[in-house]
C-alpha cells in the first residue's frame, strides 16, 4: 500500500494524503492526532495517478491534478470531484486558492507552448484566461488581500520552452514578476509616490492628525439616540474583535473585462525565479534559482535565494540562501524550509537568524517490516 502527498487543512484538523489502498488510489482523510477512522473519497472512474492536494483555506475543499493532465477539485461535505479544466501538454504548475476558497488560479500551456494565467469560479464553474500568452506566465498566486493575483513571466525562455534539446540547456532564462488588480475601481498599488521631502512643520502636523484621528469631530455626537450600530459590516468587524474568533477572509471579486490592462510589472529585477508564495496582504515570497554553486557549499540540490516582497514599501529583501524546499503557514506567520538536510521553523515576518528553529530530526527514528514493504 502506498500513501503520498500528505497535506495538512489551514484549520488544522485534517491531513489529506492519496492512498492506494483499495487497489486505486483515492482521496484519505484523517485526524491530525491519528485517531477515529480514516475518511475516503473516491475520485472518479477511470483511475488515474493524482498529485498534490492542496487545501482551501476555509478548509472545506482540495485542489489537486492527475496524469491525464487535469485539475480537479472536491468539496469534502458532498465527496464528488469536480473537473476544472484539461491541459494538452505539459504540467498545471500548482493550483493556488483564493482566500476566500472561491477561486482558484493555475497555468496552462496553449498552442504556442507558452503558459498563460488562468482563473476558475468555484461558484460559476467557468474558467478565464488572465494573460495574453505572449510571454511565458507561471506561479499565479493570490494576494491574502484579495485584491491582487501575483505571477512571474519571462520573454526570453523560447530556446528552453520544448526541453528535448541540450544545445538550449546552457540558456539560462529570466523571470519578471508581476501583478494584476482584480477589481477595476481598485487604485494601483504603483501610482507614483511624491519625492518631495516635507518639512518640519508637514510632519509635526501629521503626527497631530494621527493622535487626533480617533477622537469625533467636535461639536457631534459619537451616536445618535435610537440609532442602530449593529450594520452588517460592524456585526462582521465586532465578531473579528472578539478573542478566539477568527476573522472572516475578504471577498474576492473579479472584473474580467479588460483585465490585461490591469497588470502591472512589480519592481523586481528580472531573475530566475521558480516560485512564488503569498504570505500575509501586500507580502510575496520570491524563490530565485541558484545557477552557479557556491564554493562554501555541500554537495546536493544547491537550493534557491529566498526573497520577500514588501508591496506597500515596494522593496525587495533577501530572507535565505540555499534554500531547497520552503512553505508558508495557512496565517502567513511562520515559514517552515529545508537547508542541506536540515529543516526549520521560523518567523516569516522577521529576520531569519542562523540556526534558530532548527528541527530535531536526527532523533526521528522510523520503523519497517520488509515484508510488507
Amino acid at each position: 500500500m502506498a500513501e503520498r502527498d500528505p497535506a495538512w487543512s489551514p484549520d488544522g484538523k485534517w491531513i489529506a494524503y492519496f492512498s492506494d489502498e483499495s487497489g486505486e488510489y483515492a482521496l484519505h482523510l484523517r485526524d491530525q492526532k491519528g485517531l477515529g477512522e480514516v475518511q475516503k473519497i473516491v475520485l472518479g472512474s477511470p483511475a488515474s495517478f493524482f498529485y498534490s492536494p492542496v487545501w482551501s483555506p476555509d478548509s472545506k475543499k482540495i485542489a489537486y491534478t492527475d496524469k491525464r493532465l487535469n485539475i480537479w477539485y472536491v468539496e469534502i461535505e458532498k465527496a464528488a470531484p469536480v473537473k476544472v479544466d484539461t491541459l494538452t501538454r505539459g504540467s498545471a504548475l500548482n493550483p493556488s486558492w483564493s482566500p476566500d476558497s472561491r477561486w482558484i488560479t493555475y497555468t496552462k500551456p496553449l498552442k504556442s507552448w507558452y503558459s498563460a494565467v488562468f482563473i476558475y469560479s468555484v461558484e460559476d464553474g467557468k474558467v478565464s484566461q488572465i494573460t495574453d500568452g505572449l510571454s511565458d506566465a507561471g506561479h499565479a498566486v493570490f494576494d491574502a488581500s484579495g485584491k491582487y493575483l501575483y505571477f512571474t513571466a519571462s520573454t526570453d525562455i523560447g530556446p528552453r520552452v520544448f526541453g528535448f534539446d541540450m544545445s538550449s540547456y546552457p540558456h539560462r532564462p529570466t523571470r519578471s514578476v508581476y501583478i494584476c488588480v482584480l477589481k477595476k475601481d481598485l487604485p494601483s498599488p504603483l501610482a507614483p509616490e511624491s519625492d518631495e521631502e516635507k518639512s518640519a512643520d508637514e510632519k509635526k502636523d501629521e503626527k497631530k492628525d494621527d493622535k487626533s484621528s480617533d477622537k469625533p469631530a467636535e461639536g457631534t455626537e459619537a451616536k445618535k439616540d435610537g440609532e442602530k450600530a449593529d450594520t452588517e459590516g460592524e456585526k462582521k468587524a465586532d465578531a473579528a474583535s472578539k478573542p478566539g474568533e477568527k476573522k472572516a477572509p475578504p471577498k474576492v471579486e473579479v472584473d474580467f473585462e479588460n483585465i490585461s490592462q490591469r497588470i502591472l510589472a512589480l519592481p523586481i529585477p528580472a531573475r530566475d525565479y521558480v516560485a512564488l508564495a503569498a504570505g500575509k496582504a501586500n507580502m510575496l515570497f520570491v524563490a530565485e534559482r541558484l545557477n552557479e554553486r557556491p564554493m562554501e557549499a555541500a554537495p546536493g540540490p544547491v537550493g534557491a535565494t529566498l526573497h520577500k516582497f514588501d508591496l506597500e514599501k515596494r522593496k525587495l529583501d533577501k530572507v535565505l540562501d540555499r534554500v531547497i524546499a520552503f512553505e508558508l503557514s495557512a496565517n502567513g506567520e511562520k515559514m517552515l524550509y529545508r537547508q542541506e538536510q536540515n529543516w526549520f521553523i521560523s518567523s516569516a515576518s522577521q529576520p531569519v537568524k542562523p540556526g534558530e528553529g532548527k528541527l530535531k530530526t536526527d532523533e526521528m527514528e522510523v520503523f519497517v517490516d520488509p515484508r510488507e514493504e
